[in-house]
């Protein structure tokens, strides 16, 4: 009631003040900075790991837990949330109201570095993305085929999709999931690697290694045979390999043994480097060692169990590796050569 009665004893005043605050509301209008993804508050800072071949367990154990550790040494933090699923785990840091986001950024990327140190062999650096409340998803695409693999899907959305969006400015194109991960599963005999004196992480590396030989025996096929001063070059193909095979098994350098079509390289998990030579007689049938250039062997179906083989197929290479029932002479024999 009072302010009725103030108004009507001094007009003037207020009609000067509804006035001032009118025009101090349409140059605050014009004056005002415009951003249709303002900064809300609660900002946060995402961190995505990639690490193939781990289940979440191992994810939480092996990298999850380092950078939950070193995280908490950011200024600003208030907490970390985390998810571990097959083959990668993502991290939410969520940081107070008014932290500098441009210092949490940068200590943030110092702390990854320093968890990374902790972390097994081969774990890439990880995608680290910055979001606040006003950094919102604005679109969302999921691809779906009857005709193309899960595989091929992923190589459109990463290769084909994602590159327009990330080019838009103010877009970030975070990369697909859900595509189909290519990995080797290999199982160890504990018992008999504490025979051979070795531990997972050896055999892990002798996979890697051996991963290198195909692309070895890409580029070697492409080629041909014979050193560039040799007078009659042997094209390196399945019907020369009886003129290559015998000097291919005795090669003991690397120039001898790309001469005779081999590959050159570590097998297994020996030390020193060898020369793989081709048979030219993959899946011919065989029942002993004297019906092929290699090894005659047959699948192991079961455990160290050959007695119902009868017969078997001659090894594309030589020198043949794995676990098989070889025909040695006489019957099958179930043995793992490495």
């Amino acid at each position: 009631m009072w302010l009725v009665l103030t108004a009507m004893r001094r007009p003037i005043t207020v009609v000067v003040a509804v006035l001032a605050l009118g025009l101090v509301s349409v140059i605050a209008v014009q004056r005002m900075k415009v951003d249709i993804f303002p900064q809300l508050g609660a900002p946060a800072i995402y961190v995505a790991q990639p690490y193939g071949g781990m289940d979440p367990s191992q994810m939480e154990g092996y990298l999850t837990y380092y950078y939950e550790y070193h995280f908490l040494y950011i200024t600003g933090i208030e907490h970390v949330e985390s998810k571990n699923i097959q083959g990668i785990a993502l991290m939410k840091l969520v940081f107070h109201p008014e932290t500098d986001m441009s210092q949490a950024m940068a200590e943030v990327v110092g702390y990854v570095n320093r968890a990374r140190a902790f972390m097994p062999p081969g774990a890439v650096p990880p995608f680290i993305m910055r979001y606040d409340a006003g950094s919102v998803p604005v679109a969302q695409l999921v691809f779906s085929s009857d005709t193309r693999t899960p595989g091929e899907m992923q190589d459109i959305a990463l290769n084909r999709v994602r590159p327009i969006f990330a080019t838009l400015p103010g877009v970030s194109a975070p990369p697909p999931f859900g595509g189909s991960q290519r990995t080797i599963v290999v199982r160890v005999d504990p018992e008999r690697l504490r025979q051979y004196g070795l531990s997972p992480e050896e055999v892990v590396t002798a996979v890697n290694r051996s991963s290198t030989v195909v692309l070895l025996l890409v580029l070697i096929a492409m080629s041909s045979c014979g050193s560039d001063d040799h007078a009659d070059p042997v094209a390196c193909t399945e019907e020369n390999v009886p003129l290559t095979f015998d000097a291919c098994t005795r090669a003991e350098t690397e120039a001898e043994c790309v001469a005779a079509c081999g590959v050159w390289g570590t097998i297994g998990i020996r030390p020193s480097p060898e020369c793989s030579c081709g048979t030219g007689e993959a899946e011919r049938t065989c029942s002993g060692p004297a019906d092929c250039r290699g090894a005659c062997i047959a699948p192991l179906e079961t455990f160290f169990d050959c007695s119902d083989v009868r017969e078997g197929t001659c090894a594309a290479w030589s020198p043949n590796l794995g676990c098989y029932c070889w025909f040695l002479g006489g019957a099958p024999q179930g043995l793992c050569l490495d």
